[in-house]
Parts: C-alpha cells; structure tokens; sequence
C-alpha cells in the first residue's frame, strides 16, 4: 500500500506477485476458521489461501480507489496455469485436468482487467488473450509506441470498439463481480497495474 501512496502523483508500474495458492500449504489462524465446514485439511486451507489471497487484492483495490487513482489505473488479475489438481486440493471443473497439462484445465486461467474510467464493469472479452498482450496493451492505451518490431497486438482496439462483448457471469455462478474479462476458474497469482492510461 505504501507504494501505490509513495507514486500516486505520477504514472507507476507495478507488478504484484502473489505465491498463493501454492504449495506448501500455509494459512493464518484467522483464515483457516473461516473453513470450518470442509473437512479436507489439504482442501481447507487451499480455501484459507483463496480467501487471504481475495482480500490482499481487496486491499490493493481498496488504496487505488482511496488515493483517487481507480479511474485512470488499468489492474490486470491473472494466473500462470489451473490449479494443482494432482495435490486433490482443487479442481478445474467443467474444465479437463490442471497445472502441469495442456488440457483447458491447465492453459485456460482467469485473465481480469479493470479500469473504470475506460472499461464498462460487468463484459467479457470472448478473443483468446494471453499474458503476451498486456505490455501492447498498456502501451496502447498510455498513448506510447512499441518498441521494434511488433509482435503481439493490444487488446485493447476491439474490446472497445465493441467486438463480441457480452454480458458477464462469474464462471463460478457467483454475483457478477467489476472485472471485464473472464475466460475460466483456476488459481490466480498475479496482478499487474498501470496508471499511465
């Protein structure tokens, strides 16, 4: 938080990686109480991490908008693969097998942007995407150049012309939440936020 205050008069960059959920599995007290109700120790505090992991980025969510900056900050929220389904901590359903695979359920991660002041709450964003589009993408959108020979493409261009935008649900069928793209469950690990929009 100390940093997003520190850099909040001008444009930052800041990459935020979590290592949960991840192995070894670890909670706080506090976190593991909130489980009661599954049984599973392994399951239990893979829930507990989720749920630490959900209010870290809260927090984050919570300073950018305190500080004035939600409007005009571009916060992507992804993960490098699905979850470990070979721990039988979690799984990738409807989503065949996880990390470690190239079945959906390993390659096909959640991938979340958010920028109010520019992208509507509640679309989804149905072209296939990839960590590969979030530097053309930011670039895009700061009004910059990419540097020599182009090699992956913002997505930005279609998203807001429109193309094949769609009313969002949460893969889990839980209440719609304020992020934009959606393409599947799995764990999340990362987020990346640009103020230069």
């Amino acid at each position: 938080m100390s940093f997003i205050a520190r850099h909040k008069e001008h444009p930052f960059f800041l990459y935020l990686t979590y290592n949960a959920p991840h192995t070894p599995y670890q909670t706080t007290q506090k976190y593991y109480d909130r489980f009661s109700h599954i049984k599973n120790e392994d399951k239990r505090i893979y829930a507990a991490m989720i749920n630490q992991l959900d209010d870290g980025i809260g927090m984050v969510m919570n300073k950018l908008k305190a500080e004035g900056l939600e409007k005009n900050t571009l916060v992507f929220f992804i993960s490098d693969n699905g979850c470990a389904t070979y721990t039988n901590s979690c799984d990738n359903l409807p989503l065949r097998y996880g990390k470690i695979s190239y079945f959906e359920g390993g390659i096909r991660v959640p991938f979340l942007a958010s920028c109010p002041g520019l992208i509507p709450a509640g679309l989804v964003y149905r072209e296939p995407v990839s960590t590969l589009d979030i530097f053309p993408t930011a670039v895009n959108l700061a009004k910059g150049e990419m540097p020599g020979p182009k090699r992956t493409e913002s997505i930005w261009s279609p998203f807001s012309k429109g193309k094949r935008v769609h009313p969002m649900n949460s893969c889990s069928g839980d209440p719609v939440r304020p992020w934009p793209f959606v393409t599947a469950t799995g764990s999340c690990s990362d987020i990346w936020i640009n103020t230069a929009v």
